[in-house]
Formats: structure tokens, C-alpha cells, sequence
């Protein structure tokens, strides 16, 4: 009997877990049916939106492919002349064309052989301006050649009268002919060092005991022996000019620092006592010095 009773009270449980699982079973369905319904209808709705914007592209494409081919038609016609004029001069003469309701359409091969024709007109304009700059150019250039040409030899001329007047202040330091020129921007060979060189003064070559004498009238700043050149005087002229002579043999006598001495006055005897240059044999060693800067004694002297 209790069996029984339990049987009986089983079955309406599960009838209740069976109602249960087939209601959660039917909502499931019913949800899945829905999304895949929702998701289709917006498949739809993208797939149209893609036909529309596909379209419009299209559209745009070819107007923009029309527009750029009619403005390829255009320039080919118009060449290489003034664009704007000539699409200005088309222009008015399809509204003059229009105002006066004409069926006759303008003659564009007319039209392209006169846009033509003025290109090739400007094409001889262009050649014959090109032509006539480079012809003043030409011209240019030869009045530019022949001023420098004057330049330099009024530049060579000034040289001269400027050496001339230097060489009519000053006298020969001493009787000879150039030994060694001056050289600063270039090196010499020294016979005595067996180097090369650089040279500040001249070297006058001359008989030993023969006199030296001051370039001009001056002051007398120092009387010492060189190291390098020997018994040297150097004179302090006008206008910031020193002159020193080197290599000497002797002094005069009374000569010291601060007599002024004249021009052509005998200041010293023709030597070799310089150490740097012993191989010249007897010789003056002349350098002058303007403002601080040795220059070209060949310049100021006879």
C-alpha cells in the first residue's frame, strides 16, 4: 500500500517538470526565431543602403570622368595659347549664337584653325623675343667685358702712377742689382737655410764696405743685432712708414736711437752678417713696413 502511494504521488511531479521543460523549450524557439527574423531585415535594409551609396559613386564617377574628358577636349583645342581668351571668345560667340536663336552651330574647326594659327603667332613672337634678349645679352655681356677691360688697365695705370710717385719720395738704399724679390704670399728657397721660405724685404746684392744710405728723412728707433739678420737700423718715417736695414757690416758713427737723420744720409757699410742668409754673399737686407704690414719695397724705391 505505501508504494502504491508513492507511485501516485510521483506522477503529478514529474507531469509538473515536463510542462516546465517544454515551456522553457517553446520561449527558446520563439527568441531564436525572432533575432534570426530581426537580423534579416537589417541584412536587407544594409544590402539596399550598399545599392544606394553604390549608385551615387557611380554617378559621381562618371560626371567627374565626363568633366575631365570634355576639359581634355578643351585644352586640345585650345593648344598652347591663352586658355582663358579663348574659351572667353567661345563663350560669347555661342551667346551671340543663342540671342539671335540661330540653328547654326558655331564652326569649331574654324574656330580650332584660328586658335591655331594664333598659337603658331605666338609661338614666333616667343622665338623672336627669345631672340632679341639673348641678343641684348650678348650686348651685355660685351660692354661688361669691355668695362673691366678698362678697369684693369686704368687699375695697372693707377699701379704705375701710384709707384711712380711712391719711387719719386724715396731714394735707393743702396748701389746693386736685386738679389732675392719679396715674397709673403709664396715661399722662395733659402740657399743658406736649404728650405723654403717666405721673404719679407729685398735683398740687394753689392760690394762689402759699400755705403748704405736712409730712403728718406727720419728717425732713427733702433740700432741692434738681429739673431736672424745681423746689425740692423730701423728708421721711423712719415705716415706710418719704418724702414730697416739688415745684414750690415757696421755702423756710422754717432749714430743711436732718436737722431734724425735726412734723405741719402750714410747710415752703414754694405756686410753679411746676417745668420739666415750668410750664403748671399755681401748684401743689403732692405725690408719696409707700413702701419704694421710689411710691403713691397720695389714700390717706394728708384
Amino acid at each position: 500500500m505505501d508504494n502504491k502511494n508513492k507511485n501516485e504521488e510521483i506522477k503529478p511531479v514529474n507531469a509538473k517538470w515536463v510542462g516546465v521543460v517544454g515551456f522553457l523549450i517553446a520561449v527558446t524557439l520563439l527568441t531564436i526565431a525572432i533575432f534570426l527574423s530581426v537580423n534579416q531585415e537589417k541584412m536587407e535594409r544594409l544590402s539596399k543602403l550598399n545599392e544606394t551609396t553604390s549608385g551615387k559613386q557611380t554617378e559621381a564617377a562618371s560626371s567627374i570622368l565626363s568633366k575631365n574628358v570634355n576639359e581634355i577636349k578643351a585644352n586640345e583645342i585650345l593648344g598652347t595659347a591663352d586658355k582663358d581668351d579663348k574659351l572667353n571668345t567661345l563663350n560669347k560667340t555661342l551667346e551671340n549664337s543663342d540671342n539671335s536663336k540661330s540653328t547654326d552651330k558655331p564652326d569649331l574647326k574654324k574656330t580650332e584653325s584660328d586658335i591655331k594659327e594664333g598659337s603658331k603667332t605666338n609661338e614666333v613672337k616667343t622665338e623672336t623675343n627669345n631672340s632679341n634678349n639673348q641678343n641684348t645679352i650678348k650686348s651685355d655681356t660685351s660692354k661688361n667685358k669691355a668695362n673691366d677691360n678698362k678697369k684693369t688697365s686704368k687699375s695697372k695705370t693707377n699701379e704705375a702712377t701710384e709707384k711712380e710717385e711712391n719711387s719719386s719720395q724715396f731714394v735707393k738704399p743702396a748701389d746693386g742689382e736685386i738679389l732675392n724679390e719679396f715674397s709673403m704670399d709664396s715661399l722662395v728657397y733659402s740657399n743658406t737655410l736649404e728650405e723654403w721660405v717666405t721673404h719679407r724685404g729685398i735683398d740687394i746684392k753689392g760690394e762689402m764696405g759699400s755705403n748704405i744710405v736712409s730712403i728718406a728723412g727720419g728717425t732713427i728707433t733702433s740700432i741692434k743685432n738681429d739673431p736672424r739678420y745681423g746689425l740692423s737700423i730701423t728708421i721711423e718715417h712719415d705716415n706710418g712708414l719704418k724702414s730697416i736695414y739688415s745684414c750690415m757690416l757696421s755702423t756710422e758713427d754717432g749714430l743711436e736711437e732718436g737722431v734724425k737723420v735726412s734723405q741719402g744720409q750714410v747710415i752703414g757699410k754694405m756686410g753679411n752678417s746676417g745668420v739666415f742668409e750668410t750664403a748671399d754673399g755681401a748684401h743689403l737686407h732692405f725690408e719696409l713696413i707700413q702701419n704694421g704690414d710689411y710691403i713691397n719695397p720695389e714700390m717706394y724705391i728708384k
